[in-house]
Formats: structure tokens, C-alpha cells, sequence
């Protein structure tokens, strides 16, 4: 028997070293994004749902409906998953060339 816990679009999330507003956090195959700063050993949460602005790799030309990943090396949004390395964060929901810049990103672990 299952029982709802909570809506889902937040998580909880204790890090182990602060958390800066923006930061993309990769636990396992979940990536969620701080809303807001976490302190060290101090309880937040992580959105898993939204649309979010973010660093894309500046070679690769994103299109609406693409599969976006996030390099955890690199620390950018995709779109090459990289032999299971890089996560899966959702979906581009904006067209950008292959130029530095952002990306328009739904959050969206399925």
C-alpha cells in the first residue's frame, strides 16, 4: 500500500558542504536544482520539476524537444549522455545554436 508523502516537485536534501541558489545537484540519476542556499548540514530542498536557464556546451546546437544531460565534470547542460556518465536532466525547451550560452531546460527525471 502506498500512501502520498508530498506533491514531489521539491525534495528534501541535506549536503555535506553549502549550497549556492543555482546550483545543479547530482545525486545518483536524480538531478534537481537549489531554489535557494542550503547551509552545510542543514536541511533544504531541491526542485525536480521547473524550467531552468542553464549553461549549455557551447558546440552543440540544442532543439526544442531534445534529450538534455548534465556533465558533472564540466558542469553544463548536453546533449550526448556519455556512456550513462553524464545524467539525464530533462528537456530542451528552447532552439540554441552552437554558440556560449544558455539553455532552456524542463526539469524532468522519467
Amino acid at each position: 500500500m502506498a500512501r502520498k508523502s508530498y506533491e514531489g516537485k521539491y525534495i528534501d536534501y541535506t549536503p555535506v558542504a553549502d549550497v549556492t541558489a543555482g546550483d545543479v545537484i547530482v545525486q545518483d540519476e536524480l538531478v534537481a536544482i537549489a531554489d535557494s542556499d542550503i547551509l552545510a548540514n542543514k536541511l533544504g530542498a531541491l526542485n525536480t520539476e521547473d524550467v531552468y536557464e542553464v549553461d549549455g556546451d557551447a558546440t552543440e546546437v540544442f532543439a526544442i524537444g531534445n534529450i538534455v544531460y548534465w556533465d558533472v565534470a564540466d558542469q553544463n547542460a548536453t546533449l550526448l549522455p556519455d556512456t550513462g556518465t553524464n545524467k539525464k536532466m530533462g528537456y530542451a525547451v528552447s532552439a540554441r545554436g552552437a554558440v556560449a550560452g544558455d539553455v532552456l531546460v524542463k526539469l524532468d527525471q522519467a
